[in-house]
């Protein structure tokens, strides 16, 4: 059974709105200003909201405000009643983030039709939330088990021949072994602790209050993206032995996100742009302060993707992976868009096959 809150600062009609909603089974909760609604709105969480404009203490626009401004109930589908029929003030309700507006004298059947359609319309998008989760979930247990045995397959292969038949071996021979085994062993840890963090952001995803916590005092937060992606930028083309194909275009200023989280997203998208691009084709990594942050832009020219593929994009997907055989569980992007979404920032993707990928963000 759905919760409506009405807000409605005149008795009778408030009352008569309770009672149109409770005929339908609805359970009702009813406030006689915005101040009372937001105070039951924090207690109860309910389903939706039907309120009036303008009333006492606080009005209608002011309630949706605080609203939309508080994580835990800004996505609740939000109805005005009001007897104001300016168009303008239409326009400015729907652009403070309300779901429907309707003119006092209503019709009951308006009312509960509008009632009806935000409450399917809420219920898809959590039923489309728990389909992500159910196809993240799915991607683990396909993924996961092939991207953790493969460097597993390296190590124990070279370390069961080197402990059965170390006298085989000469120096020479061990040394390869071990350097491979030490390269799976990166590979390995790089993958756990990608997807241990990828665990850590989607679990903040759903916490509020951690992510109020960062965007509230986000202004304070800074790093040096030209140190960071200078030096992570020489360190990946020279990994990858393109020193030559780096062009780094990076103005002064600064990002508003921790240093360590600003590394990884250099980290990963940098990488990306080398191991999906051929060697000779450049590199681009350009920045740029903005009012609202610093600005970098990572660009190839390499595979590129199509448009279907840029729409999936998710964590621990890979495209094509069968044509372009590459290592990883598909988190890269996906952990630099999440991070982003942590600091309040914007991640933009381009990409064109046989042509490159462009990632900016802004943070």
């Amino acid at each position: 059974m759905a919760t409506i809150l009405v807000v409605e600062d005149e008795t009778h009609l408030r009352e008569d709105i309770a009672e149109i909603l409770a005929f339908k089974d609805y359970s009702v909760i009813t406030a006689e200003n915005g101040r009372e609604g937001l105070d039951l709105a924090r207690q109860h969480f309910p389903d939706l909201i039907v309120s009036d404009i303008m009333m006492p203490e606080l009005d209608g626009y002011g309630l949706l405000l605080a609203l939309r401004e508080d994580p835990n109930m800004a996505s609740i589908p939000f109805i005005f009643l009001t007897a104001r029929t300016d168009y303008a003030d239409q326009r400015k309700g729907m652009s403070f983030g309300a779901d429907d507006y309707l003119q006092k004298p209503f019709n009951p059947n308006d009312l509960l039709n509008s009632v009806k359609i935000r409450l399917e319309k809420q219920a898809e998008l959590q039923r489309r939330a728990q389909d992500e989760v159910n196809s993240l979930r799915n991607s683990v247990v396909n993924m996961m088990p092939h991207e953790l045995r493969t460097p597993l397959t390296g190590i124990i292969g070279y370390v069961d021949l080197l402990v059965n038949d170390f006298e085989a071996f000469d120096s020479r021979q061990v040394l390869q072994m071990l350097q491979t085994v030490q390269k799976s062993g990166y590979r390995l840890y790089h993958i756990i602790q990608n997807y241990l963090l990828f665990a850590q952001l989607e679990i903040m995803g759903l916490d509020p209050e951690r992510r109020a916590l960062i965007t509230e005092h986000r202004d304070q937060i800074e790093a040096n993206p030209v140190e960071i992606f200078t030096r992570i930028g020489h360190e990946k083309a020279n990994h990858y032995n393109r020193a030559s194909d780096l062009i780094l275009e990076l103005a002064p200023g600064m990002a508003h996100i921790l240093k360590n989280d600003l590394e990884k997203i250099a980290e990963e998208l940098i990488d990306n742009a080398f191991k999906f691009s051929k060697r000779g084709n450049q590199v681009w990594v350009t920045g740029l302060a903005e009012a609202q942050g610093y600005q970098i832009c990572i660009a190839d020219q390499g595979w590129g993707m199509r448009p279907d593929q840029l729409k999936k994009i998710a964590g621990l997907t890979q495209f094509d992976r069968h044509v372009h055989e590459q290592q990883g569980a598909g988190l890269g992007l996906t952990i630099s868009r999440r991070l982003v979404e942590v600091y309040e920032g914007q991640f933009f993707i381009e990409s064109e096959v046989d042509k490159g990928t462009t990632v900016c963000i802004l943070v």
